[in-house]
């Protein structure tokens, strides 16, 4: 979900007035979203579930590239809190806290109870908790989600590119728990066919593999076919055990535990953002996200006067969420807020103003949202 978010927040913020989406157009030309040299096109393919299971992977060392760099404090401990999140060049900005990493550059991260996982340019994988930083693996998936980590939880999994496996990280054992080798792709496969992370809910990890969308279970360590012969744009999020998924005709979302579920279905395309207990998803059917009521579909999206674009960050509870704030008739040289919003309420606050460009910054959804 996180792609879709970053060029959106970037086309936007590279408009001095709302542009004027035709999403039926973008659908019929397969959603192409031109990122660079990125054109992001994915196939429908509709594939009966094959569930699945294989004997649990033996566990990997954990890879000896730990060495602590000291930090500034962050006051307080724990991390359990979801709030106003979000990334500067080398510093972690944590509610009125500030997490400083240095040297490191901050290219992606998320948020577990335990503190932050990041990666920097060279695609090195850490962990930052305030006191200290830890190398802890490294990831160069080209494109997506980089690094997955639930609503709660001290889970995190990346893909090590290098050795074609996908990891998962305890940060409150400090230690990794799992390790998946996977047959490397061919030299023909379509981006959108790589092996890729695509979510973590609970103590359940979501991949894609060879053989389309699988579910790990980190506790028994069985891998099960969630989807097959779908590619990496299938799932959008997962929360709860529900699934935010296209439907079969690439045109609306399904919200289900149910990967073959007819529905209840939402409006939008690709991007979901599923509160933690999937009563609520934000989709961006409109070119600008809204919040619906999953079982009744009704549209939940609390005020934001002034704002032409919003888009959900992180949720911090079941009814609120923080949000990505672009003002009407902003301009590239505009910095986006911050906004706190309350679905209960109907109603949206400033957390943070003025916070800096999309290109700036890093939100703690995984994905890296520079312009490099």
């Amino acid at each position: 979900m996180s792609e879709l978010l970053k060029d959106t927040m970037n086309q936007r913020a590279n408009d001095a007035a709302p542009p004027q989406i035709d999403i039926d157009a973008i659908i019929a030309n397969g959603d192409k979203r031109v990122r660079r040299n990125r054109v992001v096109t994915a196939a429908a393919a509709g594939v009966a579930v094959a569930a699945v299971a294989v004997a649990a992977p033996a566990l990997m060392d954990r890879d000896a590239v730990s060495s602590p760099d000291r930090v500034q404090p962050a006051q307080g401990g724990g991390f359990e809190e979801r709030t106003t999140t979000y990334a500067t060049g080398s510093v972690i900005h944590y509610g009125d806290q500030t997490i400083d990493v240095a040297p490191h550059s901050i290219s992606a991260f998320v948020q577990t109870d335990d503190g932050f996982v990041f990666t920097d340019k060279a695609g090195a994988v850490f962990t930052a908790d305030g006191s200290s930083v830890d190398r802890v693996g490294q990831t160069k998936q080209p494109y997506g989600t980089l690094l997955a980590a639930g609503d709660d939880g001290s889970y995190v999994t990346w893909l090590d590119t290098e050795a074609s496996t996908f990891k998962v990280y305890d940060t409150a054992t400090q230690s990794e728990v799992a390790s998946v080798k996977q047959p490397k792709p061919g030299a023909n496969v379509g981006e959108f066919n790589l092996l890729a992370v695509e979510a973590l809910d609970g103590s359940t990890a979501y991949w894609h593999t060879a053989d389309g969308v699988v579910s790990y279970d980190i506790e028994s360590g069985q891998t099960e076919v969630v989807k097959a012969g779908v590619s990496t744009t299938w799932l959008g999020d997962v929360a709860n055990g529900t699934l935010a998924r296209m439907s079969s005709d690439y045109q609306s979302m399904v919200i289900s535990p149910d990967p073959d579920a007819k529905g209840p279905v939402v409006p939008g395309y690709g991007r979901a953002d599923l509160s933690p207990d999937a009563r609520y998803v934000a989709t961006d059917a409109q070119d600008s996200e809204q919040v619906f009521e999953v079982a009744t579909g009704e549209d939940v999206t609390p005020a934001t006067d002034g704002y032409s674009f919003i888009a959900v960050v992180q949720w911090s509870d079941n009814d609120s969420f923080t949000a990505v704030g672009i003002k009407e008739g902003n301009s590239g040289d505009d910095p986006f807020d911050l906004l706190t919003c309350s679905v209960s309420a109907g109603t949206c606050d400033v957390a943070a103003a003025s916070v800096a460009l999309p290109k700036d910054v890093q939100l703690p959804v995984g994905d890296d949202f520079s312009d490099g």
